[in-house]
């Protein structure tokens, strides 16, 4: 059986926001035993020349960062790739997904007008892995793992948002977040109506990460659901704003992956994008079938999200 190396995919076309999420994507791996894998694509025989001439000054860059001590721990490559960007990083990740994928917003030829590059926005629908989106105009600028305290995680409180909790913080390898749980009210909706699944949520985080800092909120909605989420981030001074985003082809799930296709247009923080699968391998099924158990006395699918 091929053993696959846990790595980082940071996809770069070489601009300024490439390098925020080049500088991430180090500093998260440092210490971890995580390689780092930056994947660039051109677009053909004629961009080849300009493009190996961008890969030697970024080299460069990464060698300065070592010289001054910085990341030294890391086993970084760089692979260059010809075709369509979007499709290339498909074909990278195909065979071995990455444990994250960090990009940024907009890439060099994009006008400032665009909140979102067009390979961010494609390669959001499709990834296996989390994925970090850092926004070209954020309110808060992350540029450390480290700096990290408060999350915000848009939820319905329902089992598969549970399973895709409890796989993430397996990859972050951190309790010390400050986590909180949250849900926009739908309007002429009771608030009190979501309170057994808050509850039967809470407890199972609860078991399995007893001292982590979590809380739970319930959002009037303000109109706009994206509009709602990101006013509390910005209140409350969120550092990153998670969301899950299910892979599948059912017309559910299309509709919640386009309510996260809208946060990560419209957010000016940093943006974790949490993906669900609807073919879990074998832990995440038993871990679901665990959940169901425990959840069995409330229909998750009666009720209208």
């Amino acid at each position: 059986m091929k053993e696959y190396v846990q790595y980082i995919l940071v996809p770069i076309d070489f601009s300024d926001y490439s390098l925020k999420a080049t500088l991430l994507a180090l500093e998260f791996a440092e210490g971890r035993g995580v390689d780092v894998v930056f994947l660039h694509a051109y677009a053909s025989l004629s961009t080849k020349k300009d493009s190996l001439k961008h890969v030697r000054h970024f080299q460069d860059y990464l060698s300065m960062l070592r010289e001054e001590g910085k990341y030294k721990s890391v086993t970084f490559s760089i692979v260059l790739k010809r075709g369509i960007p979007e499709e290339e990083i498909q074909k990278y990740v195909k065979d071995n997904p990455p444990i994250f994928v960090i990009m940024g917003t907009r890439a060099a030829d994009q006008k400032d007008s665009d909140l979102i590059g067009s390979v961010t926005a494609e390669v959001l629908s499709f990834i296996p892995s989390p994925m970090i989106v850092v926004p070209d105009k954020i309110d808060i600028s992350l540029q450390s793992y480290k700096e990290a305290e408060k999350i915000c995680y848009a939820t319905n409180f329902s089992a598969s948002d549970i399973v895709v909790f409890l796989d993430l913080m397996q990859r972050i390898q951190r309790d010390t977040f400050d986590i909180r749980f949250v849900h926009v009210i739908e309007k002429g909706k009771a608030a009190s109506a979501m309170q057994p699944y808050i509850t039967r949520f809470e407890t199972a985080v609860r078991e399995r990460y007893p001292y982590l800092k979590c809380s739970y909120h319930l959002l009037p909605s303000e109109g706009d659901i994206t509009q709602t989420l990101n006013n509390y981030v910005r209140d409350n001074k969120i550092d990153i704003l998670a969301v899950k985003q299910p892979n599948g082809k059912g017309l559910y799930n299309r509709l919640v992956a386009s309510l996260a296709q809208k946060l990560v247009y419209s957010a000016k923080n940093p943006l974790l994008v949490l993906p669900y699968m609807e073919a879990p391998n074998h832990e995440k099924r038993s871990m679901m079938v665990s959940l169901n158990r425990n959840l069995q006395k409330v229909n998750f699918f009666n009720r209208k999200r």
